[in-house]
């Protein structure tokens, strides 16, 4: 997972800044002491790390870049909606707080009245009330009994 993180930022920042700033990046990124301590215990946090900075970039990509708003709220409900399993309201702070606090916060809310707004808080919604529905309700595991 770590590795999939330093690519991630190694061929997001060559893509927008060139490679001499991607191998930083990725430098920087492969030899962060926080990696080293945490990833072979296999900490949720490395996980809820490449969550919210994939659904940042992907957030960016397609809301800045592309100006594809609906495609954006689509993601950003899907990567919301992982992080939230992940990690739970926490990790979800950890998302939704630095999208809303962009350098024009409120151009975001002209931009919330689209189809893919309403499908990606439908997804986080789902994955939220799924997340609250008590154990009791599946089927017992046939191996356990």
């Amino acid at each position: 997972m770590y590795f999939v993180l330093t690519a991630l930022v190694f061929f997001i920042n060559r893509r927008n800044f060139g490679l001499q700033a991607a191998s930083a990046a990725a430098a920087v990124m492969f030899t962060t002491v926080f990696s080293f301590d945490r990833l072979p215990d296999g900490y949720p946090m490395v996980i809820t790390a490449l969550l919210v900075y994939g659904g940042w970039m992907v957030w960016i990509e397609f809301c800045l870049v592309r100006a594809n708003w609906d495609l954006a709220w689509i993601f950003a409900g899907l990567f919301a909606s992982l992080i939230f399993y992940n990690d739970g309201v926490t990790g979800l702070l950890y998302f939704l707080i630095p999208i809303a606090m962009q350098r024009r916060p409120l151009t975001i809310w002209q931009k919330i009245n689209r189809r893919g707004f309403y499908a990606g808080a439908g997804i986080l919604a789902v994955t939220i009330l799924f997340w609250f529905v008590p154990q009791e309700n599946f089927p017992a595991d046939p191996q356990k009994t």
